[in-house]
């Protein structure tokens, strides 16, 4: 009987099972057969880059700027180990052409390394046809709301920290607070006994179904939805803290419900998995 290792047979027969692979496989990049096909991306960052991504770098972003140039492609995943470029490879993918309006969210402590990453992948002449603005209040979006940033003829780059982003005023539950009677079965000396409660109801404002009961003194509302089935918003400004505080207003929050939909070209989220709970 004749035994031959796997890596043997597979290395010894790699034409083979490359062909059959990619009958079963068929990737949506096929520079690595096709690198005519990419010339103009390439040549896109190749000449706006100060710092030259290497070979596999620039196949990875050849694959991914043709995958998120798709109309039907939202999204992309670039998941790799540390000092793989990571970084590097998003600014490249956001000097697309059709990329002028981007957003970076970003840990707080790398929103300085984003700018400045930006400014030295791109070559000295076109920083001028660059803008990096850091956000760190709502204010600072004022001057770009509501415009369209299309026309000026730069690229705009808009760094958040994801903590900022979220900071907003303090809010509380919006909800009702009730009392409803409860029959209750208790035991008193080896008896058992049918008892009259009174227990604290959170219900809704709006259409009064019943969020969360607790007992006659205390109730817990941490466990409040933020909305109700019925589509009711259930939080409110805090007024228990100071007035400045109440009139603070999250970036998120501001984009959300000023800037039109569609205003930002692309959305690059830095270490998305922490992001898992945001």
């Amino acid at each position: 009987m004749y035994i031959e290792k796997l890596e043997s047979l597979i290395s010894q027969n790699k034409d083979i099972f490359y062909k059959e692979l990619k009958e079963v496989i068929k990737p949506s990049f096929d520079g690595l057969d096709n690198p005519s096909k990419y010339t103009n991306i390439v040549e896109n960052f190749v000449t706006k880059s100060n710092r030259k991504p290497f070979a596999r770098q620039a196949r990875l972003i050849s694959a991914a700027s043709e995958y998120i140039s798709k109309k039907n492609n939202k999204s992309l995943l670039i998941s790799s180990e540390m000092g793989t470029g990571k970084t590097q490879l998003a600014i490249n993918i956001s000097q697309l052409k059709k990329f002028t309006v981007n957003m970076v969210l970003c840990p707080p402590h790398l929103v300085d390394k984003w700018a400045d990453e930006i400014y030295s992948v791109y070559t000295e002449y076109e920083h001028k046809k660059i803008k990096i603005i850091k956000v760190n209040r709502w204010e600072d979006l004022i001057p770009y709301t509501k415009r369209d940033m299309r026309k000026d003829g730069i690229k705009y780059y808009f760094i958040i920290s994801r903590e900022t982003a979220k900071l907003g005023y303090p809010k509380q539950p919006a909800i009702k607070i009730s009392f409803k009677q409860i029959i209750k079965e208790k035991m008193l000396d080896g008896e058992s006994l049918m008892v009259k409660q009174l227990v604290k109801v959170a219900r809704c404002p709006d259409c009064y179904s019943v969020l969360e009961e607790g007992n006659s003194e205390f109730i817990d509302t941490s466990t409040i939805p933020y909305k109700c089935e019925c589509g009711a918003v259930l939080r409110s400004v805090d007024r228990t803290v100071s007035p400045k505080m109440q009139t603070r207003v999250s970036i998120a929050e501001y984009i959300k419900r000023t800037w039109t939909k569609g205003a930002i070209d692309l959305l690059i989220v830095d270490e998305i998995h922490e992001c898992a709970t945001c």
